[in-house]
């Protein structure tokens, strides 16, 4: 939901993975690995941060593509 507008939002997507917790854990990356093309550990995967740098990381990695 768009907290803005307060109207429901709907993405198409293939996977969506959501990850929460304190502690690294890139199993899920393991995991996935072959499952397709490129499998890119960013954010709480690789080590503990906030929500701008996994942003960031994100972008980083689409863009290296």
């Amino acid at each position: 939901m768009n907290l803005q507008t307060q109207q429901t939002e709907t993405y198409e997507a293939d996977i969506v993975v959501q990850a929460l917790g304190y502690r690294p854990d890139g199993r899920l990356k393991d995991v996935l690995e072959g499952c397709a093309e490129h499998v890119i550990a960013i954010g709480d995967c690789t080590g503990i941060g906030n929500i701008i740098g996994a942003t960031t990381e994100a972008y980083e990695a689409v863009w290296n593509l």
